[in-house]
């Protein structure tokens, strides 16, 4: 209730909002789920943050409205040819992409670890290879900088490459 209000107060489009929700917030499932489908009828995405890190995420992923799987940071740092993190990777991409979702990796700071992520299918990725955080207005300065517009959220509608 409190989202939905900003975005009337503010007229900001619904589809510009993603919230992300950890794997160990859904373990209080009946609450989370009312919570996100209430989201999800205002027209916000909804992205499993640090996917692969909870115990339950499978069963969770096919139950929950879920656009977006975000790979946790500990299955990219050692990403490179061969290594049982890129075969995880690899599936967390297929099954994402058999249930219609989007996926960003966390975590990257190389440009082999940028280059292994897109090669293995990934929609995007985020980490300090790109930028450190930082203030949501020092962005189009930053993009400016690049040479490119800011870049919208990479939606299981969209498909936004990064």
């Amino acid at each position: 209730a409190s989202i939905a209000g900003i975005l009337r107060e503010t007229e900001a489009p619904a589809r510009r909002l993603a919230v992300e929700v950890t794997e160990s917030a859904v373990m209080n499932a009946p609450r989370v789920m009312s919570e996100m489908i209430a989201l999800k009828k205002v027209g916000v995405e909804l992205w499993m943050d640090d996917f692969g890190t909870g115990y339950s995420s499978l069963n969770h992923l096919h139950q929950f409205p879920f656009d977006v799987l975000k790979v946790d940071r500990s299955f990219i740092q050692d990403v490179g040819i061969g290594s049982p993190p890129r075969a995880i990777v690899r599936t967390i991409v297929a099954l994402a992409r058999q249930l219609n979702l989007a996926v960003i990796a966390e975590g990257i700071e190389t440009c082999e670890q940028w280059d292994a992520i897109r090669a293995l299918g990934c929609d995007a990725g985020q980490g300090y290879y790109f930028a450190a955080p930082m203030e949501a207005g020092l962005l189009p300065g930053v993009c400016a900088a690049w040479g490119r517009a800011p870049m919208s959220a990479p939606s299981s509608r969209s498909r936004a490459a990064p």
